[in-house]
């Protein structure tokens, strides 16, 4: 009876099954993810013998940062090739290409002084690599780059050449040629508010978005629900507004966190979102927050977006981000923004701010946040530094006067209808709208990521070289530490690849065989990224 009910409920389309429709995936052998460029890949291998006690030589100039960026490799070179005992194998124990030499030794140029301390918007992560046979019985690989960006790039793309047998056996595919993103902002946002991270885990996020080549590390560090930063200078702000003592980000903490992303190449760009999403800000400061009132002319206990009449806010906000330009060594300060109109029903409740809006000559909550972010964006430019700034789609939506150089993150639907708005007025912009990830749905939802083209929007030429990239989403309403790194990965690498990779790059059979392949390469390196396309194992 119950194969009767499942299979006539399948036929209606009422289940779902399990064996329905998810056909098992054979992964590649040595397929790096995202696709390069321009690198030709061989149809033989090269045998490494010793993995634990392959060489890597520098010989162009070096620093500390690449002489650790080396060490890391060596480890996960050496582990690459560990026999997982137990296990059926997949291959089985001969290599499927044919092996024409053993790899004696990675030699490495960087070609220039490591002389870019941390990574920036524009930086160069182009590199060239040889990995072929140089004799009867030996081969070379030699990696080249102009900058320790392209090096780090050009180590993972190697590694990711690299295949194991199972029984202790590793090889690394032929290749030929050069490689090099194709936009240059490519991020991950991650919601520490709405749920904390301990650092751990947002070392783990970072340790991945390196084998996927992202580089920026969107940290949506407060919001309504917590403020877990420390800050120096309002130190009240986490007192009162983290979750607990323990669930914050000291000092030395985002100290850490920005020098273990720069280490592998990732941007960190800080969000302080203003004026809306600020409950938690005015938990700390009073009267940093509007008080709202009710119909009884009284205030009714709860509050919204910052109360922009306050002038103490905007000598807050003036030391406040000036602190935040100190902290964070990137150019840029993402100063959000966004669903501020959550919070016009409080503004014109509040006595005190519609007098203030009577003094302006003002009448809707639209001018009041064209007002505050006007005097926001003021405040920025006063800052010592060449600091700029990121904003969410909305203040632009709603008037307000952005600065020439603004970056627009575009993360409603419709994208491409403000894609063509914002570039027709020669603003920069970033894609986040279909890139969403804490949405789920049944199924293997990687290819919908992956078949969204960020230039379909219609615009010319010149429109299209305003859109500098994008980022994967990850908001926190129902994920935490727990469940990150699987809802993150493999599902954030189809976005790797699409901004990465060449344009027209297109999915095919083959992509997902390259996508299994990479999924199992996150779990071998440790990481729990969840399945990809449906039955199987690694």
């Amino acid at each position: 009876m119950l194969r009767h009910w499942l299979l006539t409920s399948v036929a209606a389309g009422l289940c779902s099954c399990g064996w329905a429709g998810f056909p098992a995936v054979e992964p590649t052998q040595g397929e790096p993810w995202p696709a390069p460029s321009d690198l030709q890949l061989g149809d033989t291998a090269l045998l490494i013998p010793m993995p634990d006690q392959l060489e890597f030589r520098v010989t162009g100039h070096s620093c500390d940062s690449l002489t650790a960026a080396i060490s890391r490799y060596q480890a996960i070179v050496a582990g690459l090739a560990a026999p997982r005992p137990g296990r059926r194998r997949r291959p089985t124990g001969t290599p499927a290409r044919r092996v024409s030499a053993e790899l004696a030794r990675v030699d490495v140029n960087l070609t220039t002084e490591c002389s870019m301390p941390y990574p920036e918007f524009g930086m160069d992560e182009s590199y060239r690599l040889e990995v072929a046979s140089s004799g009867a019985t030996s081969g070379l690989a030699a990696l080249t780059a102009d900058t320790l960006w392209g090096v780090l790039r050009g180590l993972e793309t190697l590694v990711q050449l690299m295949y194991a047998n199972g029984v202790g056996g590793l090889y690394v595919r032929e290749a030929s040629g050069s490689d090099g993103p194709r936009y240059s902002h490519r991020g991950i946002l991650l919601d520490t508010a709405r749920h904390f991270y301990p650092v751990t885990a947002i070392k783990d996020m970072l340790d991945v978005m390196a084998i996927n080549k992202f580089n920026v590390f969107h940290w949506h560090i407060v919001d309504d629900q917590s403020f877990p930063f420390v800050s120096e200078t309002f130190p009240a702000l986490a007192e009162g507004g983290a979750y607990a003592e323990d669930m914050v980000y000291s000092q030395q903490q985002v100290q850490d966190i920005i020098e273990f992303a720069r280490l592998r190449g990732i941007r960190v760009i800080p969000e302080f979102d203003t004026p809306g999403h600020t409950r938690s800000w005015g938990v700390g400061l009073p009267g940093f927050t509007t008080a709202c009132y009710g119909a009884d002319g009284q205030p009714d206990g709860s509050t919204g977006p910052v109360d922009p009449s306050n002038e103490d806010v905007y000598t807050m906000l003036s030391i406040f981000l000036t602190e935040i330009s100190e902290r964070f060594p990137d150019n840029y300060i993402h100063l959000g923004g966004d669903e501020v109109r959550f919070g016009f029903d409080c503004w014109l409740s509040n006595p005190q701010i519609v007098a203030w809006m009577q003094s302006l000559n003002i009448t809707t909550p639209e001018e009041v946040e064209n007002v505050f972010f006007q005097r926001l964006l003021d405040l920025v430019a006063d800052i010592p530094g060449d600091v700029q700034y990121v904003v969410w789609q909305d203040a632009v939506d709603n008037n307000v006067t952005v600065r020439p150089d603004t970056i627009v993150e575009v993360w409603k639907g419709g994208w491409q209808v403000e894609m063509d708005k914002l570039t027709a007025q020669d603003l920069r912009v970033i894609l986040s709208s279909p890139w969403y990830l804490d949405y789920i749905s049944y199924g293997s939802d990687w290819h919908t990521y992956y078949d969204t083209e960020p230039e379909s929007f219609g615009g010319s030429a010149q429109q299209n070289a305003l859109v500098i990239g994008g980022e994967a989403c990850m908001w926190s309403e129902l994920v935490d530490e727990t469940n990150l790194m699987a809802r993150l990965w493999p599902r954030a690498s189809a976005v790797a690849e699409r901004l990465w990779s060449p344009k027209g790059t297109v999915r095919t059979d083959f992509t997902a065989s390259r996508m299994e392949e990479h999924r199992c390469r996150m779990v071998k390196r440790g990481y729990k990224a969840q399945p990809a396309n449906g039955p199987g194992f690694c």
